[in-house]
């Protein structure tokens, strides 16, 4: 599996993919985990062997990145992946609201 994060080079060959869309933590949810990375885990379990495009920063931390450029990113991987995955939280509790999400 070939992970791929916001603003990443996409890689040269592309056999398969799949984007995960849904929320993402804020810089204010320090100590909180991404749902993405228990998607990872159940794709590895699952044997996936494509490229899997993650719209979060690898370092999580989103304040050094352009908005324009991520965007963009965002864009062309949704454009080009096989499957959209979207994960779309009903845990008002979690503070993990998804509102962006339930619009797309």
């Amino acid at each position: 599996m070939k992970l791929v994060y916001t603003c990443q080079p996409l890689p040269n060959e592309i056999t398969k993919s799949i984007f995960l869309a849904g929320p993402s933590l804020r810089p204010d949810q320090v100590g909180l985990v991404s749902w993405r990375e228990k998607a990872i885990e159940i794709l590895t379990v699952l044997g996936y062997d494509g490229v899997v495009f993650i719209p979060e920063s690898e370092s999580g931390n989103f304040e050094d990145l352009d908005f324009n450029a991520v965007n963009e990113w965002e864009t062309k991987c949704l454009n080009i992946a096989d499957n959209i995955f979207f994960y779309i939280n009903r845990n008002i509790e979690s503070a993990l609201y998804g509102l962006t999400t339930n619009d797309e």
